[in-house]
């Protein structure tokens, strides 16, 4: 789906309308004005700041933190972070609200964030209003099963529920994920089972490291990274949909595309069945030649679905957009006989040959020469339907289709099929066309019997 300039990956789009989306949001969700907390190493680089002591050359965070702590000074880590990220000034911001309207409904949730603020309990609020106590929220380290649960999960503790709770020192990560593990239990389950898409995250984040020991190598993963970064995000299978970075000066948050993107993919989502229909018609409309990027991923999502592609096939076939489809590949299934076509597919064929065979009975000839005349079973039923209808075409077309349709596989065509041919034929001239078609029929079989029938 394209949301702007950014492309979000077809198999999120499908997780999410299936209710199989886990989206992680990390400390770059947070930075942004009017939040404008710290990533976590700008909170360590704080806290050493209040306590006047210096981090040790690569020294990670969460050590760091931790070192303070067990100390000898003793830094009462938790606490003082507490004060350093609960201010009054800060704020939800628009992203918070945007990825919680990706689900559409409180019930529907499925957010998982390693933030200690929460913000994304007043975004609820300001989303859903009364409804908003439907979402169902968990802290750590009371975590749910992670293959069955829903909802918003702070899974490294919220500084409004006890501070010491919070995931911050080394100490605190081994518990969550080595010595007492509840949080390694939670995400090895929930990787398994849900299409995960990260945001607000750098691959160089402590957390990430963590979250990477969890991870099986699956590819239902994937995180926005910005463009000429992805390479650093090849560990553990993990997809990127690439954005681009705002130059300093263009915009306060350089990370800005990320929120647009989301805007645009709720936008598409908030449509109604009446406002999806309508855009359709009219860009079916326009015709094929006015498309732009936007407008052909709109119509490629709405194709696939029968109930959002009415405002398409509910209009009569034109030879442009036959065409179009067939160079879009959205018609190839007419000619593979591998595929046992679907409702909708049919809904499809049917469109296209049983009412546009005039219209494109030039363009689907060219593209079955070019495939050595391989048809569905289900286009050549359609194929035989309409041919036999004399006055509505040549007698050039009814004879070379039938050619082709009597080098399809024996049984593509119902016996009742084949004699309708026969009695479309215009006799004399045709009897040996009308022969050829009786003729695919009267081939000698050899069956297996009993050798008791034998003796009958």
């Amino acid at each position: 789906m394209l949301c702007g300039p950014v492309e979000i990956d077809d198999q999120i789009i499908k997780a999410l309308e299936k209710d199989e989306l886990v989206i992680f949001a990390g400390a770059g969700i947070s930075m942004p004005q009017p939040s404008g907390l710290p990533n976590f190493a700008q909170l360590a680089g704080q806290i050493a700041k209040e306590v006047d002591m210096q981090r040790q050359d690569k020294e990670p965070e969460d050590r760091f933190l931790g070192r303070l702590e067990d100390g000898s000074a003793r830094v009462q880590v938790h606490r003082l972070a507490r004060s350093l990220l609960i201010r009054e000034d800060s704020k939800h911001t628009e992203l918070h609200e945007l990825l919680l309207r990706l689900f559409q409904t409180p019930s529907k949730v499925r957010i998982v964030t390693t933030n200690f603020d929460s913000h994304f309990n007043t975004a609820a609020k300001a989303v859903f209003g009364g409804a908003a106590s439907d979402m169902i929220v968990h802290h750590a380290p009371a975590l749910p099963l992670g293959d069955d649960f829903s909802g918003l999960i702070y899974m490294h503790g919220v500084l409004h529920e006890p501070h010491d709770r919070c995931v911050m020192t080394d100490r605190d990560f081994g518990a969550a994920y080595l010595t007492h593990g509840w949080a390694r239990r939670f995400v090895l389950r929930l990787f398994a089972k849900y299409t995960v898409l990260f945001a607000g995250y750098s691959h160089e984040d402590t957390v990430m490291n963590y979250l990477a020991r969890g991870m099986p190598g699956t590819g239902n993963k994937f995180a926005f990274v910005p463009l000429g970064e992805e390479s650093k995000w090849n560990f553990q299978l993990i997809k990127c949909v690439s954005y681009s970075k705002y130059e300093a000066g263009k915009a306060d948050n350089e990370h800005l595309q990320i929120t647009e993107a989301c805007r645009e993919w709720v936008a598409e989502l908030d449509l109604t069945p009446t406002q999806r229909h309508g855009r359709l018609q009219q860009i079916y409309f326009n015709g094929p030649d006015s498309l732009n990027d936007q407008d052909k991923d709109f119509v490629f999502r709405c194709l696939r679905h029968e109930e959002s592609s009415y405002g398409f096939f509910g209009n009569p076939p034109k030879k442009p957009w036959i065409a179009w489809m067939l160079e879009a590949g959205l018609l190839d299934h007419f000619f593979d006989r591998s595929v046992q076509p679907t409702d909708h597919q049919r809904q499809i064929i049917r469109w296209a040959i049983f009412d546009g065979f005039i219209e494109a009975e030039a363009l689907l000839w060219n593209r079955a020469v070019s495939l050595n005349f391989s048809l569905n079973p289900s286009a050549s039923r359609m194929i035989a339907i309409q041919i036999r209808r004399r006055s509505s075409h040549e007698d050039a077309v009814f004879r070379k289709w039938l050619t082709v349709l009597l080098q399809q596989h024996e049984g593509d065509l119902p016996l009742d099929q084949l004699a309708w041919l026969i009695e479309a034929c215009r006799l004399p001239e045709e009897a040996e066309v009308a022969l050829a078609i009786l003729a695919s029929q009267l081939k000698p079989k050899v069956e297996a019997n009993t050798w008791w029938r034998l003796l009958e």
